[in-house]
């Protein structure tokens, strides 16, 4: 089908990849690489072609881009050049429009992606798997916890603090009436929105776990941005899938559903060295979430992980000093969730400009505007290459109901 552009094309977000040269002195190519899943089929542009992606945004016509186009690069693009280049991003889905939206729709429930790679594929196996994480609770009669904080790193890294965190989550499986889980994961693919949402099931080795559809639907009012806008985000990403699956299994015996949220960078609030609220749309939305807090048996889970430094991360090799020192700076900045301190946590990423890429800043940051309430820390946790190339740190921290914080700081050897 030839492709008809529309009055503002826009291409979704995709992540372009510098290819090697082929030869001295050549200008680079880029493979473009959909972070969203939504199609695996690869596309190799030219940097010329790099730029009319980007600025094929949907807030600028042809024309428009043409002439920001020659003022960029000094080149002139044809309009009939320009539709090619859509055209072979539309047959792979990569542009946002009825097409694209038309597949997505077509993936129902959202496919438990990282099967068999994050996690075993196999039921029986991965039950088991599961159980070694949960472990077993030494409160008879577990108390209900209201909110979480839990990594999304890989188990196998993360095993600790999983454990440290869900053994203290047991209580979420007492009760007759259905649970809800509002899971705020975090986009690790770019978004044009400060939150994403879908009203997509999600599906496991264990079976289906249902979106609370009402739930969503309350959230997405009144809000000045479209939550829906970047949905294929949620196809690919691990950051709710991983604890759909520890919940299917947790909630074996107990009736809940989930509301899969997406958080999306606030780094303009730190490079401004202002407030997350006074972003388009954060505002709304936290109201809107804070509704929910009314509601019996709903639990709060901010699935985040902390810093990323070293190599991996555009960095250099570490050390012991460094580690050493970037525990205390990650206390720091713990220390205000630990006093139920969005404000005081933010204000720790600002003061060092977001240098230790914190992923989940916007989860928390949400999570204790919710609840300004003093968080028990129970595991601290750096995950660090043997060879001290990298390092990703995370924790585990949950509120209980009845506020005693009896829990210890637990650390990983580093």
């Amino acid at each position: 089908m030839a492709y008809r552009s529309p009055q503002t094309p826009r291409v979704r977000p995709l992540e372009p990849v510098q290819l090697p040269p082929e030869s001295p002195g050549q200008s680079p190519n880029f493979l473009l690489r959909d972070r969203a899943g939504l199609t695996q089929e690869p596309i190799v542009v030219s940097l010329p072609a790099l730029y009319l992606i980007e600025l094929a945004d949907g807030s600028r016509t042809f024309d428009q881009i043409a002439e920001q186009m020659q003022a960029l690069t000094g080149l002139t693009v044809e309009e009939q050049q320009f539709n090619s280049l859509m055209n072979s991003l539309d047959q792979r889905y990569l542009l946002d429009n009825e097409r694209a939206r038309e597949r997505l729709s077509e993936i129902s429930p959202r496919p438990a992606c990282h099967s068999g790679s994050g996690y075993p594929a196999e039921p029986g196996e991965l039950a088991e798997f599961l159980d070694s994480i949960l472990g077993r609770t030494a409160d008879p009669e577990p108390a209900f916890s209201p909110a979480s904080v839990l990594p999304h790193i890989d188990f196998f890294r993360g095993r600790e603090s999983y454990q440290a965190g869900y053994r203290h989550l047991h209580g979420l499986a007492r009760g007759e009436e259905p649970l809800t889980v509002v899971i705020l994961g975090i986009s690790h693919a770019f978004s044009s929105t400060p939150f994403i949402l879908t009203q997509k099931d999600f599906d496991t080795p264990l079976g289906v776990v249902e979106t609370d559809l009402d739930i969503v639907e309350q959230l997405g009012r009144e809000l000045p941005f479209d939550p829906f806008r970047d949905e294929y985000n949620h196809l690919s990403e691990h950051s709710v899938e991983f604890h759909a699956v520890v919940l299917k299994r947790l909630l074996r015996d107990r009736s809940f559903k989930i509301v899969p949220i997406l958080c999306c960078s606030f780094h303009e609030a730190i490079r401004k060295s202002s407030s997350p609220l006074g972003l388009p749309g954060v505002a709304e939305f936290v109201k809107n979430l804070k509704a929910l807090k009314s509601r019996e048996n709903v639990h709060f889970l901010a699935s985040v992980d902390l810093a990323h430094m070293g190599v991996q991360f555009g960095g250099r090799p570490l050390n012991r000093q460094f580690l050493s020192e970037l525990e205390r700076r990650d206390m720091e900045s713990l220390a205000g969730m630990t006093e139920g301190d969005a404000d005081g946590f933010f204000a720790t990423h600002q003061a060092d400009g977001g240098e230790r890429n914190y992923c989940g800043t916007p989860a928390i940051y949400t999570l204790l505007k919710l609840f300004p309430e003093k968080f028990t820390l129970h595991r601290y946790q750096q995950c660090t290459d043997p060879d001290l190339g990298s390092t990703v740190t995370i924790c585990a921290a949950t509120l209980e109901s009845n506020q005693t914080k009896t829990a210890a700081l637990g650390r990983h050897p580093r």
